[in-house]
């Protein structure tokens, strides 16, 4: 009998609530795209502040099958998508109203004093 051995990990939840909406996009592009990455309306990985559909939800390998699901509603933990994926959403709130982020990444104030 043949068969292959897959060691599996502890996964990363992204989200911190089950409350969530989330809207299937078929990804392009090659590789491996991870959960947490912004998506752009055509399927590709895209940025938090520019032309984002949502935030992928699971890992999709193109290559095996390129249908994903993007998050457009819920409460996403910033900072486990960041260490996951090395992407920071800060601003992915004010592109998509529904999504709202947790642990965001503290951003400068500037000038003050007196």
């Amino acid at each position: 009998m043949k068969f292959t051995k897959t060691s599996y990990t502890g996964t990363v939840e992204i989200l911190a609530s089950d409350n969530y909406t989330a809207l299937p996009i078929t990804l392009t592009g090659s590789g491996t795209i991870k959960k947490g990455t912004p998506i752009t309306p055509a399927g590709a990985a895209g940025t938090a502040t520019t032309g984002t559909a949502g935030v992928l939800l699971n890992d999709v390998v193109i290559a095996d099958n390129p249908n994903g699901s993007v998050i457009v509603k819920g409460v996403i933990d910033n900072a486990k998508a960041k260490a996951y994926t090395g992407i920071d959403l800060t601003g992915i709130d004010s592109k998509i109203p529904g999504i709202v982020l947790i642990n965001p990444t503290p951003q400068t104030q500037g000038g003050g004093g007196g």
